[in-house]
């Protein structure tokens, strides 16, 4: 279970941290444009010591009562989406939900593998790549998505080994490749050894959904790691590397809502993972969602726009068993008995043939 103060340090990062390390939160809140203004120093942010050595940032308001981001993880080689979180968060109210959504979820027949990870690289060549993922979302789920981060995974093994590590709890021994071996235990991961933990899965009985689950054990040291490190730190760390991280928040923006999100009680953040179960298609293992239970789950917390449209993995088609030419041409003993005559005999008349008929309606 994530703790409270992973809980906090998610929202304060605006759902950024949530992709697959704190440190780079402030990465996609510092990510700077040419119209954006210079990155204020310091001494420009005032701060205060609370809440057990918390700092305070002052700055102006976003505006903002309600965000939507969609957040990935991209395997830099392949160009696959290896980790996916949609998070929409109400300031006004003071919530926020998180919904995890496997790289295995079906998609459609249109993408080569019918799996959600593909749709990054694949589709409308009008589109950006995150474009293409936000389509699919507010088309089968219904989802707006008005923010993106997208991290590579080079960009995040250097900003893992920026931050000194991120010190964890490895639950089971875990071989990414041979030679490449990560033994339980309490240890700090490196940026290398990192990516070996979030993206293994061979191991795992329920494939993709053990690595989820992986990611969250990561996504909780990380933030613990973050919160030593202090938010200046990261502000700092993150200021190397803003221009490895693709999204459409201008500076000031970020910034604003960010430091709004760490008003959020802890309690009041949720964590949910997209409904469904693992089946075979194809050759391929790909996760089909469960519409009624999805359509339930997003009309409670996500509120979507429009009807949802979840395609389901198309089923085998199984031909009814064939029957043997002389089996079809002999009498049915049921029918002899149903009818009292033998088959080969005619039907009796119908006195009543050719005549209007009167049926008794009951009033």
């Amino acid at each position: 279970m994530v703790s409270k103060a992973a809980k906090r340090l998610v929202i304060g990062a605006l759902l950024g941290a949530a992709t697959v390390t704190a440190a780079v939160t402030a990465a996609w809140v510092l990510r700077q444009r040419p119209e954006d203004p210079v990155m204020p120093e310091s001494s420009e942010l005032s701060s205060s010591a609370h809440g057990g050595g918390e700092e305070e940032i002052s700055l102006p308001p976003s505006g903002e009562k309600v965000v939507t981001v969609l957040l990935c993880g991209v395997d830099d080689a392949a160009q696959l989406t290896d980790v996916i979180l949609y998070g929409r968060l109400d300031l006004e109210a003071g919530t926020g939900d998180f919904l995890q959504i496997p790289r295995d979820t079906y998609v459609g027949e249109e993408y080569p593998t019918g799996k959600i990870n593909s749709v990054y690289s694949r589709g409308d060549s009008a589109l950006e790549p995150v474009e293409r993922l936000q389509k699919v979302l507010r088309e089968q789920y219904g989802l707006a998505c008005e923010h993106h981060l997208v991290l590579g995974l080079e960009a995040f093994r250097e900003v893992v080994d920026a931050a000194g590590g991120v010190p964890m709890d490895v639950p089971a021994r875990i071989e990414f490749l041979p030679g490449k071996v990560l033994e339980p235990g309490p240890q700090t991961l490196s940026g290398e050894q990192a990516e070996w933990f979030v993206r293994y899965r061979a191991g795992y009985a329920m494939g993709d959904i053990g690595r989820i689950q992986a990611q969250q054990l990561f996504l909780d040291a990380a933030l613990r790691r973050a919160k030593d490190l202090g938010r200046r730190k990261l502000f700092s760390i993150a200021s190397q590397y803003y221009s490895r991280v693709d999204t459409d928040l201008p500076l000031l923006q970020g910034l604003s809502l960010a430091n709004e999100a760490f008003l959020i009680d802890p309690d009041d953040v949720r964590m949910h993972l997209l409904p469904g179960n693992g089946v075979m298609h194809g050759g391929l293992a790909v996760y089909e969602a469960d519409a009624p239970a999805l359509e339930e789950l997003l009309a409670e917390y996500f509120f979507p726009e429009g009807p949802l449209l979840v395609p389901q993995v198309p089923k085998p088609y199984i031909p009814p068993p064939s029957v043997p030419s002389s089996q079809a041409s002999e009498p049915s003993e049921a029918l002899e008995e149903e009818t009292g005559s033998d088959a080969g005999e005619p039907a009796p008349e119908d006195p009543w043939e050719g005549e209007e008929r009167w049926v008794w309606e009951d009033p």
